[in-house]
């Protein structure tokens, strides 16, 4: 027998495992007491009354579980009574404790007890504590204990009409509301009353101040509205003896600055007021406020200091791929999975947004800032008291909100900044406990290694529940809905149930399967692609056995063998982030097609993907005009795309010589993967586009809401651009590849989207004729639209159109590129070098983009004409007032739209456009007439005029000057603006121009001793 000197007192560990234990039992004890029904063939509405006996037993089982609760009760008291933070351990009186008991709080969080003995002796202090750590009772509960039985208790007022003695400062009404919640509870217990000041959604200012004017101890209030009350001398402060600001950081990020300093300040003597500041973070104003307001000798509590890990670790992060259009489809879903049975809240970034998904998701309600604050404030009443268990919310819940047992927050979208993942995933997990937070997210949009890196987190790559893996969930919910049906409904569908088993021709087990999903509401099991989450789409993962560079790359390995439909059906198409592969969605009727027509393709692996590989983010890969799939060039746009690149190769060697000030030699990443993935690098365009901007007066930039702007203000310019470019190139990229696999060749500008891309004739005429004067922005500027370019544009035919573009595009061939136009551009360009070299040599200025202007308005108007304007040199008197009408016409446009031009001249200007053309079109059908006009013609108005012999009557000398101008128009503006950016990134970095060089020699196969001039 072992000695009593042996035995060592229990640990707490093991203590707390016996109170499981005990706790367990008595659960299970409790569990056991059910009535008993009657047999089968009695009446089931009949209950059988115990026995004595069992009424004996029963008893004798209730003092048993009371025996062991009591024992519960006992060890429990030990447990606490161990914790140093127990709230035994601190100067709290016993009507808080009784208070903190009464909400099951028997223990103070970590940066409360840190802190209270410091607020409770009247030190100013500075707490930093992620959020959800109980921040708010931190200064609660020491101020009130000072307050009443500690060393503040003699300044304590009494009597009608007294001023507050404390004062707590709020960014936002929800938190006033909370924060002032919390106080009216404890203050209650220790006499106190409290009072809360917000504005906005209705809440009158009368009824606050009548509280003001009664008297208070306490005002909780947002910084606008105890600004408000204080310039109407309804809030003295004279008798303040506490000043709390909570959430400091989000009062800098609001833009209280000004005000917070404002109340600050209106303090008699601040040496007599205790200054107690809490945030989750210490930006460098919150540090300022600290020195100016707060003592010397103040203490700072710091339980973040300078780990990386930020967002809350008591929450599982995870990314769930999910494409826009699938978000309403999964979210329930997530929810049913994920939430398990909890509260959960869906945060959105807009107003619009928020309503439209609570109104389609079962039992959920919005809340956002458009809503009045009396509404927000039952729901928020309703959410806490578990009426309803799933809210949908813009940020106006994420900071500071502490609401109880919130299991899932689900994010529609990454959020732009940091601080709103941290306060939004921090909804959840909060006081001790865990929860979920899962954000939605498009593989090619999504820069969730960033939001990783400076969140502090490591996210969880989950795809979607799978409709599959719910329906099994639902099927054991069913299954227990049957069992509780009773016995008695057995005999009345036993005959159906066994003439539909054997007429099934299924198994007992098979058909009852049938009949659970049958139950609810399944006829059938979709597919759930793992990449965009959209339902009857499946995942497939395509390798080729060589890197896998660009989208292109991936769309031509398919090609080799699959229909080209099949191939234009795919969607999402990604890249893997080790350039092996791509991942993409085919339609589930499809997969079969896409895995056998692997087989006809050597080296090549095509399988349907269970969990999504690690995709490139927009960081790795960013897409281009010529690289991605829906690219003008990779698209056949014609003429402006193929010259656009010709040009841009031939340029960028030519004027190398002459452009070294341009060259950079910062230190950019090295060039990867080809070439095109690199063109439009928007840090390099962006530093472009702002130094031309500061250059020249008037700078064009293209929005996406607007189509332009127009400014001369280059602090103006250069905030457009560093606000706005990032939301202009956000959907570009994934907006025009959807459209391109729809619609290949016509490229349309217009004011919401950028480019659309078609050649479906009826698709071309409706966008011209319904949308064409949205995009000339009003009736002033399409009527001198059609006064310069003609009717044609507007009134075409579809088919007419596309048969126009082919046409165009015909003289474009890689035999006419060769032998013609590269040629005429290679020429020009030698004209525009002498001429540079030439301003140079004479040391006079230059405007680069205006020269390269005007070099491509000849080589354009020699390609589509046959005629040399000669800009450069000097155009003969007929060319000249051409050049000048047409140049003029661009800013007659903008005039005339603002209604401030001169008829006169713009009618000046047509008759010479006009005039010009007319002359022109009319000798070259003197050419044709006179059989001068071969078929072998370089230049497209040929190749019109020779189509028009099959139809004069519509192919007429107006037509072909309408369709002359329209091509005119879009390669003078669309390719020389587009030509001068690329061709300073060019110049800029010479790691480019090795990679254009060498990739063009590949692709054409040249030998490696060929000069630039035969390149």
């Amino acid at each position: 027998m072992p000695s009593l000197s042996n035995i060592s007192e229990p640990s707490t560990e093991t203590k707390i495992k016996k109170v499981k234990n005990l706790t367990a039992e008595g659960g299970e004890k409790k569990s056991s007491k059910k009535k008993r029904k009657a047999n089968d063939d009695s009446d089931s509405s009949v209950l059988i009354e115990p026995t004595e006996a069992e009424e004996s037993m029963k008893k004798s089982k209730k003092k048993k579980v009371k025996t062991d609760m009591a024992e519960v009760d006992e060890v429990m008291a030990e447990v606490i009574a161990e914790n140093p933070n127990a709230v035994s351990k601190f100067r709290i009186s016993e009507p808080l404790k009784n208070a903190l008991k009464a909400k099951g709080i028997e223990a103070l969080f970590p940066i409360q007890a840190q802190t209270f003995d410091s607020v409770y002796e009247g030190l100013d202090l500075i707490g930093k504590a992620k959020t959800g750590q109980g921040k708010t009772l931190a200064f609660i509960l020491p101020i009130l204990e000072s307050l009443t039985n500690g060393p503040e208790k003699a300044s304590r007022k009494t009597g009608y009409g007294r001023a507050p003695t404390i004062l707590v400062l709020l960014p936002t009404r929800e938190l006033a509301k909370q924060v002032y919640t919390d106080f009216e509870y404890y203050g209650k217990s220790v006499g106190l009353t409290a009072c809360c000041l917000y504005g906005g959604g209705g809440a009158s200012i009368g009824p606050q101040t009548t509280q003001l004017k009664r008297g208070v101890d306490i005002v909780v209030g947002a910084v606008g509205r105890v600004k408000d009350h204080i310039e109407r001398g309804n809030l003295d402060l004279k008798s303040l003896k506490f000043r709390i600001l909570d959430e400091a950081d989000e009062m800098l990020r609001q833009g209280f600055v000004e005000d917070v300093e404002y109340i600050l300040s209106k303090v008699n003597d601040a040496t007599k007021v205790q200054t107690v500041l809490f945030s989750a973070t210490l930006p460098s104003w919150v540090n300022h406020i600290a020195a100016k307001f707060l003592k010397s000798d103040r203490k700072i509590v710091d339980l973040v200091g300078l780990k990386v890990m930020k967002a809350s670790e008591s929450v599982r992060h995870i990314i769930m791929p999910c494409s826009w259009n699938a978000r309403s489809q999964v979210i329930p879903d997530i929810i049913r999975h994920h939430s398990s049975g909890g509260r959960t809240i869906v945060f959105t970034e807009t107003k619009d947004y928020c309503s439209e998904l609570s109104g389609l998701l079962a039992g959920a309600r919005p809340l956002h800032g458009d809503i009045q604050q009396s509404v927000r404030e039952q729901t928020l009443a309703g959410f806490r008291a578990g009426k309803f268990m799933t809210l949908v919310a813009t940020n106006v819940a994420a900071r500071g909100l502490d609401i109880q047992d919130v299991q899932l927050i689900i994010q529609c979208e990454p959020p732009r900044d940091v601080e709103d993942y941290i306060h939004r995933s921090g909804r959840t997990g909060r006081a001790g406990n865990t929860g979920v937070a899962i954000t939605l997210y498009e593989p090619r949009k999504g820069n969730i290694a960033k939001l990783e890196r400076e969140a502090g987190v490591k996210f969880e790559h989950v795809s979607a529940p799978q409709p599959a893996d719910i329906a099994k969930a639902a099927g054991g919910d069913a299954a227990e809905a049957i069992n509780s049906v009773s016995d008695s409904v057995i005999p009345v569908f036993k005959a159906a149930a066994a003439e539909l088993l054997e007429s099934s021709g299924l198994s007992p087990v098979e058909l009852l399967a049938k009949a659970l999903a049958k139950s609810i509401g399944y006829t059938e099991i979709k597919k759930r692609s793992v990449l965009t989450s959209m339902e009857n789409y499946v995942t497939l993962l395509l390798e080729a056995g060589r890197p896998c560079y660009t989208p292109s790359f991936a769309y031509g390995v398919l090609r080799r063998f699959l229909p080209e439909d099949k191939v234009e059906s795919i969607q999402g198409l990604a890249l893997t982030a080790d350039q092996r592969g791509a991942v993409f969605d085919v339609a589930a009727a499809d997969v079969d097609i896409f895995l056998a027509g692997q087989e006809n393709a050597t080296g090549v692996s095509l399988q349907v993907v269970k969990e999504l590989p690690q995709l490139q983010e927009k960081e790795q890969a960013r897409g281009s005009r010529f690289g991605n799939s829906g690219g003008s060039f990779q698209r056949g746009n014609g003429v402006i795309g193929l010259v656009t690149f010709l040009l841009v190769l031939l340029l960028a060697f030519v004027f190398l010589p002459y452009l070294t000030e341009l060259m950079s030699t910062d230190h950019r990443p090295p060039v990867v993967g080809p070439i095109t993935n690199q063109l439009i690098h928007f840090q390099h365009l962006y530093d472009y586009m702002t130094s031309i901007a500061k250059k020249y007066p008037t700078f064009r930039f293209i929005t996406p809401t607007h189509s332009e702007v127009y400014t001369d203000d280059p602090v103006n310019v250069e905030y457009i651009l560093k606000t706005n470019f990032a939301n202009y190139t956000k959907h570009l990229y994934d907006y025009m590849t959807s459209i391109a696999k729809k619609y290949p060749t016509f490229r349309f500008i217009t004011p919401t989207h950028s480019e659309v891309y078609t050649v479906d004739p009826v698709n071309v005429e409706y966008i011209l004729k319904t949308n064409f004067a949205n995009y000339t922005k009003g009736e002033y500027n399409v009527d001198i639209m059609k006064d310069l370019f003609g009717n044609g544009i507007f009134t075409v035919d579809g088919a007419k159109w596309r048969h126009q573009r082919k046409l165009a595009s015909f003289e474009f061939s890689t035999k006419v590129l060769r032998d013609s136009t590269s040629v005429i551009f290679k020429s020009n360009t030698a004209k525009l070098v002498k001429h540079i070299s030439l301003l140079a040599g004479a040391e006079k200025e230059m405007n680069l983009q205006d020269l390269l202007m005007k070099s491509t308005l000849d080589s354009i108007f020699k390609v589509g004409f046959g005629f040399d304007l000669d800009t450069l040199s000097g155009s003969d008197e007929a060319s000249s007032r051409f050049i000048k009408a047409f140049d003029d016409s661009n800013g007659l446009k903008i005039k005339r739209y603002l209604n401030i031009g001169s008829e006169a001249v713009v009618k000046q200007n047509i008759r010479i456009i006009d005039n010009f053309l007319y002359e022109l079109i009319q000798n070259k059908r003197e050419q044709m007439k006179n059989g001068n006009l071969h078929r072998d013609k370089e230049d497209i108005l040929s190749r019109f005029l020779l189509e028009s012999e099959k139809d004069p009557e519509n192919m007429n000398s107006e037509y072909l000057r309408d369709i002359s101008l329209s091509f005119l128009l879009a390669g003078k503006d669309t390719s020389a603006n587009t030509l001068t950016w690329f061709f300073y990134m060019l110049c800029k970095h010479p790691l480019i121009q090795e990679k254009v060089f060498e990739e063009v020699k590949t692709v054409t196969e040249a030998n490696d001793d060929i000069s630039i001039d035969e390149f």
